[in-house]
């Protein structure tokens, strides 16, 4: 599987659950947005673009996938700053909205639970995109347990 479609299925599944996407990337689709670092003054080398940001109630989903793990995709999101989360609240429309959480994430089609999940930060999902797709969460997620029930997640 190809990261396009393990990014299509993951962006079919959130919609299905009632998702808003407001940036989803994959080639010859909908163009992801690029997301700066606003206090950094715009420069390039701090800006990331995610493959999926999507929003639900006071939360806002970012999602790196490939089609196996990647280490420089946790570390990209990893990174991200409050002033990557403030130009999010700035290009849409979110501005107003003090308790925005930022949810990071990761979708991958290949993911070996126990070598792996050791490099997996604590505050991140982990969407396992083969077959039905499974839900991984571990302590530290961000996101209210009412939303993180619609997936029916297993803990890890």
């Amino acid at each position: 599987m190809e990261e396009e479609e393990v990014t299509r299925k993951l962006y079919d599944y959130l919609r299905a659950k009632g998702w808003e996407m407001l940036s989803y990337g994959v080639p010859k689709g909908m163009k992801a947005r690029t997301i700066h670092d606003i206090d950094s003054g715009f420069r390039a080398r701090d800006s990331i673009i995610p493959d999926i940001i999507a929003r639900k109630e006071n939360v806002l989903l970012v999602i790196e996938s490939k089609p196996q793990f990647s280490l420089e995709d946790i570390t990209k999101l990893k990174n991200m700053t409050d002033g990557h989360l403030k130009y999010m609240k700035q290009i849409f429309g979110l501005s107003k909205m003090e308790n925005l959480v930022v949810q990071k994430a990761v979708g991958f089609n290949r993911f070996k639970l126990h070598q792996d999940l050791q490099q997996v930060p604590n505050d991140f999902i982990i969407f396992l995109i083969n077959g039905p797709i499974i839900v991984y969460v571990r302590s530290g997620t961000l996101m209210s347990s009412k939303l993180l029930d619609e997936f029916n997640p297993k803990k890890v």
